[in-house]
């Protein structure tokens, strides 16, 4: 799991469980209220969680889920990092270069 740091301020964790599910999907431990919840449910993406990559601000999460066998990065942009990880969803291209198109 990933630490979810705003402001200098621990707010919770980032993990991947497959507890009651038939996929590791990607959940959040919320500390002030102690309890956990999905970010990205299994009906939405239908496959293993394998990384989690936070930047150091909690505006941008790489989730990188293994996709029939391959792995695929996907990007999570937080609407408000302070309330936790969630926003948007796009699948990250990358060029036979090595640079990251979004």
């Amino acid at each position: 799991g990933r630490l979810w740091v705003v402001g200098g301020v621990l707010k919770g964790v980032l993990f991947a469980s497959n507890e009651q599910r038939d996929f590791m999907t990607l959940r959040y431990f919320d500390l002030s209220t102690g309890t956990s919840c999905e970010v990205v449910s299994e009906s939405e993406m239908a496959w293993d969680v394998e990384h989690i990559a936070a930047s150091g601000d909690a505006k941008n999460t790489v989730v990188v889920y293994n996709v029939d066998g391959c792995s695929q990065a996907f990007i999570l942009r937080a609407r408000d990092p302070a309330s936790g990880p969630a926003g948007l969803r796009t699948e990250l291209k990358l060029a036979f270069t090595g640079v990251i198109d979004v």
